[in-house]
């Protein structure tokens, strides 16, 4: 799966199980996700914590 725009990013995240949703890990992602769609943070602040996260849960992701 390639992630390149916002809706890339929150369709799977909107997919999470609610017990993923509920992780402080998940819920920052999509804080910064939100904040990104409206200007207010850069797409690095969405992309570094859902790096660091899809890491932490062992999912494999490869840059591209």
């Amino acid at each position: 799966m390639k992630l390149t725009t916002l809706a890339d990013v929150r369709a799977p995240v909107q997919h999470l199980p609610k017990d993923h949703r509920e992780k402080s890990t998940w819920r920052h992602v999509e804080k910064q996700l939100n904040a990104a769609a409206v200007g207010t943070v850069d797409t690095v602040d969405v992309a570094v914590p859902l790096r660091l996260v899809l890491q932490l849960e062992r999912v494999p992701c490869l840059p591209q």
